[in-house]
């Protein structure tokens, strides 16, 4: 199949003379490299900016999305997209079902605090316990050499109001 999308085959030529001389298909071993990887910076990128409960739903969503594409004979790709698209289900699923300790920790506080906006009904607090803090953004983008640009405090004038949506003025 021609002209279909593929995430993996650029790197065929790449491993296919290691590939060959182990006994794995060059196929198999592209969408499986290509498919962790994928899988490991979204997971990256996720746990940099969400924690808890919004970070195992979004992982649960990427992963039965292109799990369930991968398995539907109704949708018209690849076998080898439907590897690779397998590969990278997998790999968020199994973060949701074997998370770390931390992991559950921090699940278990953001429940907490999204169960107390909920019944405060504070719709922005709801969404921010899902939310890293911006301290701990700046944290890893300092970890990983991005300067940070944090405004100074400010120290007179009036403070900045914060906007307050609830759950009952949406209704």
């Amino acid at each position: 199949m021609p002209d279909r999308i593929s995430l993996s085959e650029w790197l065929d030529p790449v491993i296919r003379e290691v590939s060959e001389k182990v006994g794995i298909p060059t196929e198999d071993a592209s969408t499986r490299i290509v498919g962790e990887g994928i899988g490991s910076a979204s997971e990256y990128v996720l746990d940099v900016f969400t924690r808890g409960w919004l970070n195992k739903l979004i992982q649960a969503v990427i992963g039965l999305v292109c799990t369930g594409v991968s398995f539907s004979p109704d949708v018209d790709i690849s076998t080898r997209f439907r590897k690779e698209l397998l590969t990278i289900g997998m790999h968020e699923l199994l973060r949701v079902v074997d998370p770390k300790p931390n992991d559950i920790r921090e699940l278990k506080a953001s429940i907490e605090e999204f169960k107390s906006a909920v019944e405060k009904g504070d719709l922005v607090e709801a969404i921010m316990s899902g939310l890293r803090p911006m301290e701990e953004w700046e944290s890893v983008s300092r970890m990983v050499g991005i300067p940070t640009t944090t405004p100074p405090p400010r120290t007179t004038g009036t403070p900045v109001p914060r906007a307050k949506t609830t759950f009952r003025k949406l209704i």
